[in-house]
């Protein structure tokens, strides 16, 4: 299996990882690059781009509790449908490296949950939303990050 703490930080790699962090709440990435989703949505998103293979989109998906608060984002690399309408987004977080880890999707009543953190030596919490938890999953198309970002200072 792969992990990522295996990787030899190089210039080129903390490149990227800056590029990462430092476009997540600017726009064009932020605005229209960003834009909140529904479990389901999610589902439809990423199961489409996932058929493209190499010429589809790629995506960041960041969550939040339903208070707003707790805010973290991975990296969703597959669906796997577990029948029952329940699907499971895989996704890398970086907080659990070693893990694959899966938010579940309920598509029969378009909810989702994930057990997750902030940060990884705090305790876990639920995070979980459902179509009326508006702010709740934030999907960002990554080819946004690749375009001139407006710089706000």
């Amino acid at each position: 299996s792969f992990n990522a703490n295996e990787l030899a930080l190089n210039v080129d790699l903390q490149r990227s990882i800056a590029l990462y962090w430092a476009t997540q709440t600017v726009s064009p990435t932020s605005d229209p690059g960003m834009t909140y989703v529904t479990a389901n949505q999610l589902v439809e998103t990423l199961t489409k781009a996932f058929k493209e293979g190499k010429n589809g989109e790629t995506y960041t998906l960041g969550f939040f509790k339903r208070d707003g608060s707790g805010g973290h984002a991975v990296v969703p690399y597959a669906i796997e449908d577990r029948g029952n309408n329940i699907v499971w987004v895989i996704v890398y977080d970086n907080n659990w490296p070693d893990v694959p880890r899966a938010f579940e999707v309920n598509t029969a009543n378009n909810s989702w949950k994930y057990q997750g953190s902030t940060n990884p030596n705090k305790p876990t919490s639920l995070y979980e939303g459902d179509a009326t938890t508006t702010e709740g999953l934030r999907l960002v198309a990554n080819s946004q990050r690749l375009l001139v970002q407006d710089c706000p200072f």
